[in-house]
């Protein structure tokens, strides 16, 4: 998944705790939103590393490990209580998830493009796949576009349904 659809994921996951009664700020909601997305900061680095494209998630920050590994830092840098932590939590979990929803989405036979898997779920039990990534940046928009179109439709829902929900409530 893309950053928009990351950044719409984090912002309904903070406005879902919000709905239930919690209380959070907007700065908060600020911080679930950098926390569901700070795991791809190896994105960035990837462009000096050559781990472009599908490569960024053979990183330990796209893992499990990484999540746990991550939020002390997210939670030395904002002090949160505790609810916000698992929030933090909750949205370092769905941004993995959302990465690997394309290849859960073709092992289900949703559709027939094949796929590989995104996040190294038993991290470091397991090493990263050896299949052939595509690591082209450009190449990646392409096939999530044109040939990943569900999850393409996906990001777009959420974007669409976070946008709606920020402007209703306002």
């Amino acid at each position: 998944m893309l950053t928009p659809g990351h950044i719409a994921a984090s912002y309904l996951i903070a406005s879902g705790a919000k709905s239930l009664g919690f209380s959070i700020s907007s700065s908060e909601i600020l911080q679930v939103i950098i926390a569901g997305n700070v795991m791809d900061i190896d994105f960035i680095i990837g462009q000096f590393t050559g781990k472009t494209g599908e490569a960024h998630h053979q990183n330990t920050t796209h893992t499990p490990l990484g999540a746990l590994l991550i939020l002390p830092i997210l939670w030395l840098i904002f002090h949160p209580t505790m609810p916000i932590v698992a929030l933090f939590l909750i949205a370092l979990l769905v941004h993995l998830i959302l990465d690997d929803i394309g290849y859960w989405m073709y092992k289900l036979r949703f559709y027939k493009t094949p796929t590989n898997p995104q996040v190294n779920w038993l991290y470091p039990i397991t090493k990263f796949h050896k299949n052939k990534l595509i690591t082209g940046n450009k190449k990646v928009l392409n096939f999530y576009l044109v040939k990943a179109w569900p999850v393409a439709t996906l990001e777009l829902i959420l974007v669409f349904t976070a946008v709606l929900l920020y402007l209703s409530s306002r």
